[in-house]
C-alpha cells in the first residue's frame, strides 16, 4: 500500500502509512534479534525478508533514516549474505553523513569536535557496509550492474574500500551467477570458503542514531553513558576500528 501511494505521488499519505505499518512489526523484529527467538507467534508478526528490504528502501526515500537503520540491522542479523542489504546499509549511512554536513553549512558555523567525531563514525560505517556489499557481490557473481556501479561510486567518494587483515580468496569456480530474484535463495546455500568480512558494529551505529536524533550532547540515550562528546562513549569507539571475522 505504501509503495502504491508513493508511486501515485501521494507522498505524505504514503509516509504516514509506512511509518504506521513499520511501527506494528519493528518491535517484534528487534526483540527477535535480541533474543534469537524463533517463536512462531513472534515470527508471524514480522513480514517476509524481501518485503522488509522494500520497506527499507521506502524509508530511505522518505528520509526516515533512523528507522531504516533499525530495519536493515534486523535483516543483517537474520541473513548477512544478501548484497542489497549491505548496500542499503552503506547508502543510508552515506545519506546521513551528507544530511548532517548540509545542515551545518546552512547554519553557517564551524564544525564542532562532536560533529567531526559523528561524521567520522558514519563515514567508516558506510565504507564497511559498502566494502562488504562489493565483496559479497563478487563472490556470488551477482548481476546488478547499476547497484555495483553505485557501490563503487560511493566508495570512491568515501576514500575507497576498507582493508581487511587478510587478502581476498579466489572465487570458487563452482559458483554460478545469480539474478536479483535468485540472490536471497543463493545466499542461503552453505559456502565452503567464505571470504573474511569486515564487520561494522551495527549496535554502535544504532547508538549513533539515538545520539544524533535526540540532539543530546551530554548523554548517549541508548547506552545511558553520560559523555561530553561522542568520542568519550566507550561503546562508540570500535566503530572506527572495524574487525574482521570469517564465516565458518
Amino acid at each position: 500500500m505504501a509503495s502504491y501511494l508513493f508511486s501515485t505521488e501521494r507522498n505524505q499519505e504514503g509516509r504516514e502509512y509506512l511509518l504506521k505499518s513499520v511501527g506494528l512489526w519493528l518491535p517484534a523484529q528487534k526483540q527477535s534479534a535480541a533474543s534469537s527467538s524463533t517463536e512462531e507467534g513472534m515470527q508471524s508478526e514480522i513480514p517476509p525478508y524481501e518485503s522488509r528490504i522494500t520497506t527499507a528502501k521506502l524509508l530511505v526515500e522518505s528520509e526516515e533514516y533512523e528507522m531504516a537503520v533499525d530495519v536493515l540491522e534486523g535483516l543483517l542479523e537474520e541473513d548477512d549474505e544478501v548484497v542489497q542489504v549491505w548496500y542499503l546499509s552503506g547508502w543510508v549511512c552515506y545519506l546521513q553523513l551528507e544530511k548532517a554536513k548540509e545542515q551545518q553549512q546552512r547554519e553557517g558555523r564551524e564544525v564542532t569536535e562532536e560533529e567531526t567525531e559523528e561524521w567520522k563514525a558514519l563515514k567508516e560505517a558506510a565504507r564497511s557496509y559498502l566494502t562488504n556489499a562489493k565483496k559479497l557481490y563478487s563472490r556470488l557473481r551477482c548481476d546488478d550492474q547499476p547497484m555495483l556501479e553505485h557501490v563503487e561510486q560511493l566508495l570512491g567518494e568515501l576514500g575507497g574500500e576498507v582493508e581487511g587483515e587478510e587478502g581476498d580468496p579466489a572465487l570458487d569456480e563452482d559458483y554460478e551467477p545469480c539474478s536479483d530474484e535468485e540472490e536471497e535463495e543463493d545466499a542461503e546455500k552453505p559456502m565452503e570458503h567464505d571470504p573474511p568480512f569486515i564487520v561494522p558494529s551495527r549496535v554502535h551505529v544504532a547508538h549513533l542514531q539515538c545520539f544524533v536524533i535526540n540532539d543530546s550532547r551530554d548523554e548517549c540515550k541508548q547506552c545511558a553513558d553520560s559523555v561530553m562528546s561522542l568520542g568519550d562513549c566507550a561503546k562508540f569507539k570500535s566503530i572506527t576500528e572495524p574487525t574482521t571475522s570469517s564465516n565458518p
